[in-house]
This record gives structure tokens, C-alpha cells and sequence, in this order.
């Protein structure tokens, strides 16, 4: 995903020359292109994530549009005071990049880890929130002008991600409406009042072992606009489901299980439908359990 995400950010550069891209001392080979085309609008700020953040704040607010990239857990928690304060409560426009969400990065420890970020980030005023799971919805919503007007955040995989676009059981005019409406992803639409609903990076090899299978007699969505932007899809749902399963790599108030609940204590005095949350649930001293476990935990419950 990474690699995908830095060849449209390069189409992206190429056409807007108010794009800046703040390397926080990684992706040195991935930027390559980027740095012998655009040299002057390529800045390798360091291991100094809190500076590479006040950078991009005085750059945005001389019109420029900063791209922030870097391993998430460090553009995120660690620089959490100067995203609040010199971001989003200054009203600036910025797309701050995390690379490796989840879990992809568990070989290099706890430091790695990002199952956090999502509620933290969808609790600050100001910032949008996309979580992508494959690489056709990263290409959506870079293909989004409002990705590049206003504060965003965009949490990604590390590598190896499927396109699963060409997997689905929706036609792709049926597929570019229903993300354009609902923020979210329909990969398979049945009418048997049972769901799977997933979001963000580390899912896609679970959908794809899906459709690997026999014919998936539920719907399957994934949803990439967190936060404010779920809202219609949660309606969707609720409409529509009356069993749903979730699955995303965040924990607590950012995972979309508790995002979904709360919404419907907020919006609606009738039966909500059955859910069921799957999610890293894990010893940090223990190697997290394969998409092979959460295939066989899907499949059971919604036998």
C-alpha cells in the first residue's frame, strides 16, 4: 500500500504545485522519484516528528498543502499536543500520512503498534479520518480533491494489500456510487439480513479468503471514513442488518464495533441488531492471531 500510495501522490504532485511532501526520515528509496522531480517541494524532516508537524503548520498557513509521512504511531501519539494545537485547532489543511497501522509493523515491537490512533484522532475537532483496507479504495480517496482541502488522516497498510475491486460481486459503477454516498466499500450485498463489516488496513486478506471460498451468503462492506463520516453508512446498517459482525485492528472508541453502538444509544429507541466485535485481542508477549482465525470466527457465526 505504501508503494501504491506514493505513486499517485506522485501523479498528485505533478499536477498541483502547492503539494509538499515532509518525510519524517523514512521511505528514502520510496521518494526517490519524488525528490529528483520535485526537489524543492520534498523535505526530509528527521526523527523529529513534533518539528515535522510545526513545519507543515507554517506551510499550510502560507498556502502551501503539506503531505506528513511516516510510521503511525509516531504522527500520531507521539505528536499528539502540536496535531491538536498547531493543526486542527489552528485550522490548518494537511494530510497527515501513517504508514503501517495495526499491526503490520508487530515484528518490531510494542513501540510499533498503532490500535489507538483511530480514537484518537476521530476525537479531535477538525480532522477527517480515512482507513482504507485495499488498494482501490486508497485510489479513491486520493482521487478526492477534499483529501488535499482540508485536515486529514489517512491511516495505511504497510505492503502486499490486495486490489479487491476485481473480486467483487458488485459491478464497479454500483461500487463508485455506494463509497461516494456512504464513505465505505460494498463488496458482496445479499439480502439475508447478515453483515460483515470491516475497515482499514490488515482485513483485506480476510475478505479475499472469502471470495476464495464458496459463495458468501452475507453482505460484506469495509468502511474508510471513520468518525463524522460513518453516519450514513451506520444508518445504512441499521436499516438494513439485523446481525453484524466487526472487524477492524483499533481498539476501544476507535474501532468501528464501538463507534456503531454508540451511534445507535445516540439515534435510535428501537431493537438494534445482533453485533458481534472481533479484534486484537491479544497478550502483547503473543504472536496476533492470523486472518485464518477471524475467516473461521466469521464463518461461524454466521452459520
Amino acid at each position: 500500500m505504501r508503494n501504491h500510495f506514493a505513486n499517485k501522490l506522485l501523479e498528485v504532485m505533478n499536477h498541483d504545485d502547492k503539494i509538499v511532501l515532509l518525510s519524517g526520515d523514512i521511505g528514502n528509496n520510496l521518494f526517490s522519484e519524488h525528490k529528483r522531480r520535485f526537489c524543492s517541494r520534498f523535505i526530509n524532516t528527521g526523527i523529529a516528528e513534533q518539528n515535522q508537524v510545526l513545519i507543515a503548520s507554517g506551510m499550510s498557513a502560507m498556502g502551501m498543502i503539506p503531505v506528513l509521512y511516516t510510521i503511525t504511531p509516531f504522527i500520531t501519539t507521539r505528536v499528539l499536543e502540536q496535531v491538536k494545537l498547531d493543526l486542527a485547532y489552528s485550522n490548518r489543511k494537511a494530510l497527515i500520512v501513517g504508514t503501517g497501522s495495526g499491526l503490520s509493523y508487530y515484528s518490531l515491537g510494542v513501540t510499533h503498534f498503532s490500535l489507538e490512533d483511530v480514537a484518537i484522532m476521530t476525537a479531535i475537532p477538525g480532522i477527517s479520518v480515512l482507513a482504507p483496507c485495499d488498494l482501490s479504495e486508497l485510489d479513491f480517496v486520493l482521487s478526492q480533491s477534499s483529501t488535499f482541502d482540508q485536515l486529514m488522516y489517512l491511516r495505511l497498510g504497510k505492503k502486499g494489500e490486495h486490489d479487491l475491486q476485481g473480486i467483487a460481486s458488485v459491478d464497479s459503477v454500483a461500487l463508485d456510487q455506494f463509497r461516494r454516498r456512504y464513505s465505505a466499500s460494498a463488496w458482496n450485498i445479499s439480502n439475508s439480513g447478515k453483515a460483515f463489516v470491516c475497515s482499514g488496513p490488515n482485513v483485506d486478506n480476510i475478505i479475499y479468503d472469502l471470495f476464495d471460498r464458496d459463495k458468501v451468503n452475507f453482505s460484506v462492506y469495509s468502511l474508510f471514513g471513520l468518525g463524522e463520516q460513518s453516519r450514513d453508512f451506520f444508518c445504512f446498517l441499521y436499516d438494513n442488518y439485523e446481525e453484524i459482525i466487526f472487524l477492524d485492528f483499533a481498539w476501544g472508541a476507535g474501532s468501528i464495533e464501538y463507534q456503531f453502538r454508540i451511534w445507535c444509544s445516540k439515534n435510535q429507541d428501537g431493537v438494534i441488531p445482533r453485533i458481534v466485535g472481533l479484534g486484537p485481542e491479544f497478550s502483547f508477549s503473543q504472536t496476533p492471531p492470523t486472518s485464518t482465525f477471524y475467516l473461521n470466527q466469521i464463518l461461524e457465526v454466521m452459520e
